[in-house]
């Protein structure tokens, strides 16, 4: 698919044209310590601001798929990273090949 209406760095995508996206994400992982939550998703400018990008789960022992997707209104500079965090820790393992992913794809 070709690259435009957004600037891809090493691990962001920076929004150059405003308008509605379609944004998703997915990881592969598995828990090396246990069961443990974790909340994963899109930040935008550095923060979960949109809550329809965000989703909590607690990852086990087993690799599993996490995918997620919305639409979104996203500003001109805005800018996406895909981000895991955990209030109680643990270690995560991410899965061979593509682990994971992030895309937006300007809708209209």
């Amino acid at each position: 698919m070709p690259i435009n209406d957004v600037t891809l760095g090493t691990n962001s995508i920076t929004i150059d044209v405003p308008g509605d996206y379609l944004v998703g994400f997915m990881v592969l992982l598995q828990s090396t310590t246990g069961d443990f939550g974790l909340t994963l998703g899109v930040q935008i400018n550095g923060a979960f601001s949109e809550p329809s990008l965000v989703t909590a789960t607690v990852i086990t022992a087993d690799f599993e798929t996490i995918s997620y997707s919305s639409i979104v209104t996203l500003a001109a500079g805005n800018v996406l990273t895909l981000a895991v965090s955990s209030a109680t820790g643990g270690s995560l393992l991410f899965g061979p090949e593509t682990s994971a992913n992030l895309h937006a794809i300007l809708l209209g």
